[in-house]
C-alpha cells in the first residue's frame, strides 16, 4: 500500500496489473493454447489407480514392479514425497517416504531402487555432495553406498547389480561411472573425450549399452555407447531439447517438445526414423517399458497434477515425425529480437588465472553497518565477512540512557 506499481503500470500503459493486465494476458495465453490443440486427436490411455482426487495430487515417474503393478512418486499439497505402489484395480501402498524435498529421479530393477541425494557439507555452508542410495523393496532397507561424491542420476541394470551415474565434478568434469549396486565400488568409467554435458543415462535389457542425452555447445546429442566405452551411435539433435531416453527393442523412446506440446517419441537406432508415440494435450513424460515389452506406462499432466498412464506398445500405430504437425506459437520471438546481444557465450573471454592457497583473512572489510536507537539503548553494530565467507567478525556498542553507561562487544568465526 499505496500499490507504487499498479499506479506505474496505469501511469505508462493505462492498464491496471490485475483487472486488464494479468487478465488480458491470460485471454491471450487461452487462445494462442486453444488453436494450438485445434484438430488434434489425442490418444487414449488406461489410468493407474482410481483413487479420487481431493487436491492437486501427482503420480509422477512410473516404473514397472510386475505386470500388474508400478511404482510412482506421488506429492502434492497434502502429500509429503513418497514412493508409493499402485495396482491396476487402484490399491495404494506406500512404500518410502522422503524428507521434504523436490523431485528426484528414481530407478528400479530387480527388486532395488536408487536415487541421488544431496547432502551438506559438515564445515563449509556453500558446498554439499550428491551421494547415491539404495533401497530394497521387499525389506524396506535402505543405505548410502556413496559419500562426499558428486554423482547425480543413477540407473539400475536390469539385473539390479550395477549402477550407472553422471558425475558433475568441481571441475566442471561430466563422466559415466559404473557402480557396484552392492558396495558403491566404481567399476569402470567411461570415456568423454569432448567433455559434453551427460544427463540421464539408462541401460539396455542385457546391461552392455548405456543410452543418455549428452549436450556441447548448444547441440544435444542422444548418444548409445557400449560398457567398453566405444559409441555406437551419437545422433545429432540440434536444439530439440529431448530427454528421459529408455531401450525398447531396436528402439530408443524419449520425450520432446518437437510439435510445440511435450509428448513420447520413438527412434529406430538402425535407420534413425523417428515417430511420435503419444499425443496429450497436456504434456507425457518419462516412459518405461512393462516386463513383457508390450506396454508402456508414463506420466500425464492434467489440472489436478501428473497421473500415471499405461498404453500398449503398437510400431503400427505409431505416427511418421514427417507427419507431425509441430505448432509452436513462437512467444518467445518478440524477446529474440529485441536482443542485440547475439551469442553470449563465443563473447566470454578466456582468461587463465594464478592459482595459490587463499588466505585466512583475505580482503576482511566491512560491509554493513547499523544504528539501532531503542530507548533507553542506542546501538551501533558492523559486520564482516572476507570474500568467500570463510571469515566473519561483528563488533558492537551499546549506550544505556538510564544509567550513562557504555558497553563494547565482539564475535567473530
Amino acid at each position: 500500500i499505496p500499490y507504487p506499481l499498479n499506479r506505474g503500470l496505469h501511469r505508462e500503459t493505462r492498464y491496471r496489473a490485475v483487472r486488464f493486465l494479468y487478465a488480458s494476458t491470460m485471454q491471450d495465453l487461452d487462445s494462442l493454447w486453444n488453436n494450438q490443440l485445434e484438430g488434434l486427436t489425442f490418444n487414449d490411455y488406461t489410468k493407474w489407480g482410481t483413487k479420487k482426487k481431493d487436491c492437486w495430487t501427482n503420480y509422477n515417474y512410473p516404473q514397472y514392479l510386475n505386470d500388474s503393478s508400478i511404482i510412482v512418486q506421488k506429492y502434492g499439497f497434502d502429500h509429503v514425497l513418497s514412493i508409493v505402489e499402485l495396482n491396476k484395480d487402484g490399491k495404494e501402498q506406500k512404500l518410502l517416504k522422503f524428507a521434504p524435498t523436490e523431485q528426484i529421479r528414481t530407478s528400479y530393477a530387480n527388486g532395488r531402487m536408487t536415487w541421488s541425494e544431496m547432502v551438506p557439507d559438515v564445515r563449509w555452508g556453500n558446498r554439499d555432495f550428491s551421494v547415491v542410495k539404495l533401497y530394497d523393496v521387499n525389506t524396506g532397507r535402505q543405505k548410502r553406498i556413496t559419500s562426499r561424491s558428486k554423482l547425480f542420476a543413477p540407473s539400475l541394470s536390469n539385473d539390479g547389480k550395477k549402477i550407472v551415474t553422471v558425475e558433475f565434478s568441481t571441475e566442471r568434469k561430466s563422466t559415466l561411472a559404473i557402480l557396484d549396486a552392492e558396495t558403491g565400488n566404481e567399476l569402470k568409467r567411461l570415456p568423454n573425450p569432448e567433455n559434453r554435458f551427460i544427463t540421464n543415462p539408462s541401460w539396455n535389457t542385457d546391461g552392455n549399452k548405456i543410452v543418455f542425452i549428452s549436450q556441447i555447445s548448444n547441440r544435444k546429442y542422444l548418444t548409445i555407447q557400449n560398457i567398453d566405452g566405444t559409441v555406437e551411435k551419437d545422433i545429432d539433435f540440434n536444439h530439440e531439447n529431448i530427454t528421459n531416453p529408455v531401450f525398447f527393442d531396436n528402439y530408443v523412446l524419449y520425450n520432446s517438445p518437437y510439435s510445440a506440446i511435450d509428448n513420447i517419441y520413438a527412434i529406430n537406432i538402425t535407420t534413425l526414423n523417428r515417430y511420435q508415440i503419444t499425443c496429450d494435450k497436456f504434456g507425457a513424460y518419462h516412459p518405461a517399458i512393462s516386463p513383457d515389452g508390450k506396454r508402456m506406462s508414463y506420466a500425464t499432466y492434467h489440472e489436478n497434477g501428473f497421473n500415471a498412464a499405461e498404453i500398449k506398445l503398437d510400431t503400427t500405430s505409431w505416427k511418421k515425425i514427417n507427419d507431425v504437425e509441430v505448432r509452436d506459437i513462437g512467444y518467445y520471438k518478440p524477446l529474440v529480437s529485441k536482443e542485440k546481444a547475439g551469442d553470449v557465450i563465443s563473447n566470454i573471454p578466456n582468461n587463465q588465472y594464478e592459482i595459490h592457497n587463499y588466505p585466512w583473512f583475505h580482503k576482511l572489510v566491512p560491509h554493513s553497518w547499523g544504528l539501532l536507537p531503542l530507548p533507553p539503548f542506542i546501538s551501533l553494530a558492523t559486520y564482516s565477512n572476507d570474500l568467500l565467507n570463510n571469515t566473519y567478525i561483528g563488533l558492537n556498542g551499546q549506550f544505556n540512557g538510564n544509567e550513562n553507561t557504555y558497553s563494547l562487544g565482539g564475535s567473530a568465526s
